[in-house]
């Protein structure tokens, strides 16, 4: 008899047991025990840190880095404009802004080895040089504009006295990178496009002429051979694959 006690004690705890699960779940498990703001708004857990980006990799070629992408764009905006000697004051400001970030991002590839001191000096003047073509004429007008500027400060250069300025300050740079042997391809034929345009220049009898009657004719064919001479180190240098 005490025996069949014992046993009817044990179930009837282990059913009081049972029933206390079901009313008020296990403990720490389930939504139902979250933690209630005092408004009756479900309580979101935390979210999981955000995965931080990987750090970008280093441009290891000229081609390849974002700023050579700056410089190269902002030649391509700028040059028709150079070219052609007509725009607009906006599309002025706009080719001054890229090409001022091209100087900037010139700087950069230079501080990170991609390109030599003397081309980055070669490139950051051609940027002064495409910006100073593109003022060359008053400004046109603006769309809906009538007429464009009335008054403009422009100093009259002749073409052969302006390329023969530009062709003697780039002399030492292009003397430099012929005698360091080691240039980048990419870099060195952007240069050599814009100086071979002021050879041009230079070879033209008619331009010339301009000049001998303001007694430079001399200084300007000195120069331009001088030039010449280092251009045709430096495309050697690229054949050669240097």
């Amino acid at each position: 008899m005490a025996e069949m006690i014992g046993r009817t004690k044990s179930w009837l705890a282990w059913l009081a047991g049972a029933i206390l699960a079901m009313v008020f779940g296990g403990a720490g498990c389930g939504e139902g025990n979250m933690p209630q703001p005092a408004y009756g708004a479900r309580t979101t857990p935390p979210a999981p840190p955000a995965r931080q980006p990987a750090p970008a990799k280093p441009a290891t070629s000229l081609e390849e880095s974002p700023d050579w992408k700056v410089v190269t764009d902002a030649c391509d905006f700028a040059m028709p404009f150079a070219r052609s000697g007509k725009s607009t004051g906006t599309q002025r400001k706009a080719a001054e802004a890229r090409l001022s970030a091209a100087r900037e991002a010139i700087a950069r590839l230079a501080q990170a080895g991609l390109l030599a001191p003397a081309e980055a000096e070669l490139l950051a003047a051609e940027a002064g040089n495409v910006m100073a073509d593109v003022r060359q004429n008053p400004p046109e007008p603006e769309p809906g504009q009538v007429t464009a500027v009335l008054c403009y400060d422009m100093a009259v250069i002749v073409p052969a006295q302006r390329s023969t300025r530009r062709l003697a300050d780039r002399l030492p740079l292009l003397r430099k990178l012929a005698d360091d042997g080691k240039v980048h391809r990419t870099a060195l034929e952007k240069v050599l496009a814009a100086v071979e345009a002021d050879l041009a220049v230079l070879a033209d009898e008619k331009e010339l002429a301009r000049l001998h009657a303001i007694m430079l004719r001399p200084d300007a064919e000195k120069t331009r051979d001088a030039v010449q001479a280092e251009v045709e180190k430096l495309k050697k240098l690229l054949s050669d694959g240097k």
